[in-house]
């Protein structure tokens, strides 16, 4: 390569979202996109990007809840309505039940930013006794997650809403729902199995719990599957959702 003739990079990586006009989306009652799939995807990757946007939300701050008092939050959120159709009336009177969940979301991409950059650059400057000792914590913490979710991008919500088309007039128990996120389509396509070995001893215990209600003559009924799951998984503490 010639002196002076460097090679130009690709530059900072921008969410192509709404580049035709305002795009359809369909929310759910708490305000989460669940349609359609691939708006959704890059719905949520425009809402990442303008978290990590420094001018809007600076990593100089201690705490997201600092910014509402700035205006920053409600010109984000401006220019995120700006990219969303609101023609239908269902849509609209969602407004800000969607305000609401979009707030949650840059809070959300704003926290794991600012810790992806403390993780990639800040560690980087530690002694190595300290910075040997906090991967450890990382590795350990990390090790004991032995099921993980099998979604890929698409969202909890998402799952929920394409069970509920392909179940029409039914409720959605956790019992299933849990199956759902931790599992794989088989190769032959007959139905799903588990992701891992894990998450086998998972199905098989939950089958067991069903199993003994039925042969006490209990319906399987979603208020029934919930309490199983809860026996299973033990009650939620601190507020995190099990499963």
């Amino acid at each position: 390569m010639k002196a002076g003739n460097n090679k130009k990079g690709r530059g900072k990586n921008k969410v192509n979202f709404s580049s035709n006009g305002p795009v359809k989306l369909v929310f759910n009652s708490f305000g989460q996109p669940i349609a359609l799939a691939k708006s959704v995807e890059k719905f949520s990757r425009f809402i990442g990007s303008i978290a990590r946007e420094p001018s809007m939300f600076p990593i100089n701050i201690s705490d997201f809840r600092k910014f509402k008092g700035t205006g920053r939050v409600k010109t984000a959120w401006e220019d995120i309505k700006a990219k969303i159709d609101w023609f239908d009336l269902e849509t609209l009177a969602k407004m800000m039940r969607i305000r609401k969940t979009v707030v949650k979301k840059l809070n959300a991409c704003w926290r794991k930013h600012n810790h992806d950059l403390y993780v990639d650059y800040y560690l980087d400057n530690m002694g190595l006794a300290e910075r040997f000792k906090k991967t450890e914590t990382f590795k350990k913490n990390r090790g004991q997650l032995k099921v993980a979710a099998n979604t890929g991008t698409k969202t909890f919500a998402q799952v929920r809403y394409e069970w509920g088309l392909a179940n029409p007039g039914k409720v959605l128990d956790r019992c299933t729902f849990w199956r759902l996120v931790h599992s794989k389509t088989k190769k032959d396509g007959s139905g799903i199995e588990p992701i891992n070995d894990e998450a086998k001893k998972k199905f098989i215990e939950l089958e067991k719990l069903e199993q003994r209600e039925l042969s006490n003559g209990r319906e399987l009924t979603v208020e029934v599957l919930n309490e199983l799951f809860r026996e299973h998984f033990e009650p939620e503490k601190r507020n995190t959702v099990r499963g």
